[in-house]
């Protein structure tokens, strides 16, 4: 922490990871962190997982961005990157910047609103191996990455698939209130994620996605493995209550 306070210091990406890794049980250094300058999209979003509302807030605040505009302002690149020789990792960043999706089946095929309200209701309720694959279908994610976000007790990452996926308000209004559902919120959680989901931009909402597919990106799944990540369940903070601080230890 006394490293995170030195402002004056320019911190390697290198460095940031590790603090990172970190800073998953630390919440005085998730703050310092998230005061860094060097703090990158790809860091912010993979702190997500386990910080709490507030943090949560900070960090799409802070990050918030409109792809279309930036689209627009390296169209001119697209040609120049994606010709024979052209840097591969411009080429990934652009791809990532122009992916465009739209909910689709387990055949491929373009599916309509009911299908995807029908889908997230059945999730929100039960998450058995195929409705997970089906969420991850619908969104264009990993099953791994739809199965986190179903866990996910804060209901942030919902909101954020949610609007992704093009969910209208009425129905995210009925998929907070869902009777039976695995994971239920209270009228005041309901009415935050209400908010958020109001003040989200779709095309935001699909970007976070992208940095959340860890396993498409070799960059994130670095930093996972300093946190020892196992491919199945993060250590979040409503998550961390069910192992010891000294397990996490271990895997840093």
């Amino acid at each position: 922490t006394l490293l995170l306070r030195r402002t004056e210091f320019t911190l390697s990406p290198q460095a940031i990871d590790t603090l990172l890794a970190r800073s998953v049980t630390d919440p005085e250094r998730q703050n310092l962190l998230l005061g860094r300058q060097e703090l990158d999209p790809a860091h912010g979003f993979i702190m997500f997982w386990w910080g709490d509302a507030q943090r949560r807030r900070r960090i799409l605040q802070r990050f918030v961005f409109n792809r279309s505009i930036i689209q627009e302002a390296l169209s001119d690149l697209y040609r120049e990157v994606f010709t024979l020789g052209g840097d591969p990792l411009a080429r990934d960043i652009l791809t990532m910047l122009d992916r465009r999706h739209r909910p689709r089946g387990t055949a491929g095929q373009v599916v309509s609103p009911e299908v995807v309200l029908k889908t997230l209701i059945y999730a929100r309720r039960s998450a058995p191996d195929e409705l997970i694959h089906g969420v991850g279908m619908l969104a264009g994610i990993s099953s791994k990455l739809a199965a986190r976000i179903l866990q996910d007790p804060g209901g942030e990452p919902f909101a954020i698939l949610s609007k992704a996926v093009g969910v209208s308000r009425r129905d995210f209004y009925k998929l907070l209130n869902l009777p039976e559902a695995e994971i239920e919120f209270d009228l005041d959680r309901a009415d935050d994620l209400m908010a958020l989901f109001d003040q989200i931009a779709r095309d935001f909402a699909r970007s976070i996605l992208r940095y959340w597919d860890w396993s498409a990106n070799p960059r994130i799944a670095n930093i996972m493995r300093l946190i020892d990540y196992n491919g199945t369940e993060l250590n979040m903070p409503h998550t961390i209550a069910r192992q010891s601080k000294n397990q996490l230890a271990e895997g840093l």
